[in-house]
């Protein structure tokens, strides 16, 4: 038995619709992909400590 992936736009109203008619079965597995924002957070997350060591390292050799 294959492996069979559907991708929805949930931004198109149409899409919505289409996806009502989707049944999902035992074992099916649903991943939702990320937003943007999330993206954006994850990335200042990592960022953020290394920004933070420049600083307290540049105000100890002041």
């Amino acid at each position: 038995m294959g492996i069979t992936a559907w991708s929805l736009d949930a931004q198109n109203t149409a899409n919505l619709l289409l996806a009502t008619e989707l049944q999902l079965r035992p074992n099916d597995i649903v991943f939702v992909a990320s937003q943007p924002v999330t993206n954006w957070n994850r990335l200042i997350s990592q960022v953020l400590p290394s920004i933070s060591v420049i600083g307290m390292a540049n105000g100890l050799l002041n």
